[in-house]
């Protein structure tokens, strides 16, 4: 079995065997910025790479949670020369801040109309369920999937590597992230939602402010 490897180095990057690659400022840029709580909100595929995904999870973190985005900015070409394999991603700056939460939640995009479902998988078990509860009350369609390729479920996953080892993956279908290109009541509703549940998970788990490492 071949195992490939993702390469970054001088403000560039490169997976081995594909014409996966780029080069900050050029074909990418990364968004980042300090949380009050220590959650991490990302979009490891963001800006054109995933449309929509970015908008979601800088409405989710606020300035409670931490965000990063990895965030296409090419002409064309995004999502072939530009999605890292969630189980191969390794931008410095993502790790940095990956080693000083306790749990992440990452936006990502599939296929899919505004009425299909959003896919909630990672090893989270516990806060993904109580997601999708909050969902399906008002509203929105979603179910859980921890299997597959969009379960989320692999420990070198982003999603799970943090403090915990666990965390929450929601993919979101192309006809509802094309409404997040610009801030409106259902983006908004929805990182709501999400920003309760992980409210609600944080007071019983009694993580304080002063829990978040320097």
């Amino acid at each position: 079995m071949i195992v490939m490897k993702c390469f970054f180095r001088n403000h560039s990057f490169s997976i081995e065997g594909t014409s996966i690659g780029g080069f900050e400022g050029t074909d990418y840029r990364i968004r980042y910025r300090r949380g009050i709580l220590p959650v991490l909100i990302m979009a490891p595929h963001g800006g054109l790479i995933e449309p929509g995904t970015s908008e979601l999870a800088d409405a989710t973190a606020g300035e409670d949670f931490w965000f990063y985005a990895f965030e296409g900015i090419r002409a064309a070409e995004n999502y072939s020369r530009l999605h890292i394999p969630s189980t191969l991603f390794n931008e410095p700056r993502w790790l940095t801040v990956s080693r000083k939460v306790y749990t992440t939640i990452a936006i990502h995009g599939i296929r899919g109309s505004e009425f299909d479902p959003i896919v909630v998988g990672g090893r989270d078990l516990e806060l993904s369920q109580k997601i999708v509860l909050l969902l399906k009350d008002s509203g929105f369609n979603a179910i859980r999937c921890h299997c597959g390729p969009i379960g989320g479920m692999s420990k070198r996953n982003v999603v799970n590597r943090n403090l915990t080892g666990s965390g929450v993956q929601l993919e979101i279908p192309r006809g509802l992230r094309d409404s997040f290109l610009r801030p409106n009541d259902i983006m908004l509703k929805l990182a709501g939602l999400v920003r309760t549940a992980i409210f609600g998970r944080f007071r019983s788990k009694t993580i304080k402010e002063t829990e978040v490492p320097s």
